[in-house]
């Protein structure tokens, strides 16, 4: 990936933005597609446990049937061979259709080999679970899955809820932040500007990667375990607490170039091997985390790209039309006098 110098970041118009949480009080509906009457039951049992509300399938067919029926599933336990029709054949229809496509799928599968699992990569299933189940594996994978879905929803209403006013002329600055939450806020912010819809997604997750892994030290298999436990937002709380900590923060500089917007992430940690994360790798799949960056750079954005130790990430994204289409000369004026300087 190489280095784009075109972009004059700015050094002025420090903003701090307060926190935020997501919404969970909704209730949370997965979609439990298998045809074995046994494992049915025990995923059933165990999406109650974890506070859920379980819809069943025994197979495809019937599973599409349930989303049709049902507007507000929140993951997919999907088998991958099914009688009538199977797992891949009803993840397709999922990705083509616009009301399901961005609900998370997780493949249950003895299918461990590679190619088998890029397949199901290349059809968008981004979560697997390996059978025999692993209890402790499951649990994460799902929690994490539905809470991925359920905070994106709640990051697209924020964004819709957004009033236009300043906004509008607003064409560089520089945020900053600490907490993932505040994160949350500001990528809903920008995405009132873009014409992506997964623009909220994607930022949010190179913020969380510059929050946990880059300012607080976390690394994979800490993350790993932590998930694992039940206890990744207690660990993030007492980190941002310790001393060595407490003066850190993300900065987010941006600038309006035409018709698109330019956003440079930058946290305060010693950096990482971004290469590894950037692509799907079949032998991380069935890890309970691991997938936010591959999501940005091959779904959410046209790529990423990453400089010197991978603390700092570049993306684009492009501006809604309105933005860059007005009749307001003087604002046209003013921003291509801007982005040419």
């Amino acid at each position: 990936m190489q280095q784009d110098d075109t972009t004059v970041w700015p050094d002025r118009m420090i903003i701090s933005i307060g926190g935020w949480a997501c919404d969970m009080t909704e209730q949370t509906n997965v979609l439990i597609v298998e045809d074995d009457n046994t494992n049915r039951l025990f995923l059933e049992k165990l999406v109650i446990s974890l506070g859920y509300a379980p819809v069943t399938a025994a197979n495809g067919k019937e599973g599409l049937k349930q989303l049709q029926t049902h507007d507000d599933i929140s993951a997919v336990l999907l088998d991958w061979l099914m009688p009538e029709m199977n797992g891949i054949e009803l993840l397709q229809i999922m990705k083509q259709n616009t009301a399901y496509a961005q609900i998370p799928v997780i493949m249950q599968t003895a299918r461990t080999n590679k190619e088998n699992i890029l397949e199901g990569i290349s059809n968008g299933a981004y979560y697997y679970l390996p059978k025999p189940y692993e209890m402790q594996i499951l649990q994460a994978i799902l929690r994490g899955a539905t809470e991925e879905h359920q905070r994106n929803i709640q990051l697209q209403k924020r964004a819709a809820a957004f009033e236009t006013h300043v906004d509008d002329f607003i064409v560089e600055g520089v945020l900053r932040f600490r907490t993932i939450e505040e994160g949350n806020r500001i990528s809903s912010w920008f995405a009132q500007f873009s014409a992506n819809e997964y623009t909220s997604a994607g930022l949010i997750e190179l913020f969380i990667n510059a929050v946990e892994h880059g300012n607080l030290g976390i690394t994979y298999d800490d993350k790993t375990q932590l998930l694992l436990d039940s206890s990744l937002d207690e660990e993030i709380d007492h980190r941002l607490t310790l001393p060595e900590n407490c003066g850190k923060f993300v900065e987010v500089r941006f600038a309006r170039h035409r018709d698109q917007m330019h956003v440079h992430i930058i946290d305060q940690g010693r950096g990482f091997d971004y290469t590894k994360y950037l692509d799907f790798d079949p032998e991380r799949v069935f890890d309970p985390h691991g997938r936010g960056i591959a999501l940005s750079h091959n779904k959410f954005f046209r790529g990423v790209t990453y400089f010197g130790t991978g603390n700092e990430v570049r993306i684009k994204f492009p501006l809604q039309a309105s933005l860059y289409t007005s009749n307001r000369s003087q604002t046209c004026v003013e921003l291509e006098t801007i982005s040419e300087s």
